[in-house]
This record gives structure tokens, sequence and C-alpha cells, in this order.
């Protein structure tokens, strides 16, 4: 007689398919809460980001300390670990802000991931340009740093106002 009845093998293998099926939801939901927690670290780091430019732009401090303040280290990370930008707000940006004519116009109808994106992008910019700047009558330091707070300040609203 067989001691091993093919029924029992195929038992073993989905019990072993079920367990492995549910290590892989608890994983999902393990992603979906690290997810949340990466976007509330990158907002965090973008508000830190806001102040040093309020700050420097009502003339409490130099725009050269806050740009070297300015941090990408949080959104360096989680770009390199392929986060999406847009679980940040998942809509795209509303048409209902009224900014018809104004530099931010374009970014009506765009999705949150390409003005993230654009924001540090303009982050890393101003810092590389900060020492050319020095010797420089025609890089305007003060010009870039109140464009990326204003898409700062849209990105803010946009999240806001879901």
């Amino acid at each position: 007689m067989n001691d091993n009845p093919v029924g029992t093998n195929v038992v073993i293998e989905v019990g072993s398919v079920i367990r492995e099926t549910r290590n892989s939801l608890i994983t999902v939901g393990e992603i979906k809460k690290r997810a949340k927690g990466d976007c509330r670290e990158l907002l965090k780091e973008i508000k830190e980001n806001s102040r040093y430019l309020w700050l420097a732009l009502d003339g409490h401090i130099s725009l050269a300390e806050a740009i070297a303040e300015l941090s990408s280290e949080v959104y360096d990370r989680l770009s390199s670990e392929g986060l999406d930008f847009n679980l940040v707000q998942k809509r795209k940006i509303s048409k209902k802000y009224k900014l018809k004519g104004t530099a931010l116009e374009y970014w009506q109808g765009k999705n949150t991931e390409a003005l993230v994106v654009n924001i540090y992008d303009k982050i890393s910019d101003i810092k590389h340009v900060l020492p050319l700047a020095e010797n420089s009558t025609k890089i305007r330091l003060r010009v870039r740093a109140i464009n990326i707070q204003k898409r700062i300040v849209l990105l803010l609203r946009h999240i806001r106002d879901g």
C-alpha cells in the first residue's frame, strides 16, 4: 500500500499556496502603509523647504543660507526606491485655481508626480547655481526661489483640497 496518497500531496501544495498568498497580502498591506508614511515624510521635507524659502523671501535670513538648508534627502531616497509620487494626491491638479495668465497655469491638469519632480529639479538647480550666482548679475536667485515657493504652495493647496 502507498503511504503517500496523491490527495495528501495536493492538500500540502494547496496549503503552501494559501500560505504564500496570505504572506503576499500582508506584504501588500505593509507596502501601502509604508507608502503612506513615505508620503508624509516627503510632505514634511517639502514644508521644511518652504519654511526656509519664506524666511529668506521675507528677509529674516539670507537667500544663500536658505538655499544651503534646502533638502532633497527624502525625495532622493523615495525616488531611488521607485515611489509613485502620485500617491501623495491621486487627482490631477485642479483647474479651479485662478492660475490663468500666470506661470503656474501650465500645471493645471497635470499629475502630482510631475509637480513634485519639478519642485525638486528646481531645488537641485538652485543649489548647483548658488556658487556661480555670487559672481554673476545675470543669475537671479530670488526669482528662482520665488518660483520654487509658488510651486510648493500650489502642491500644498492641491493636496489640501484633494
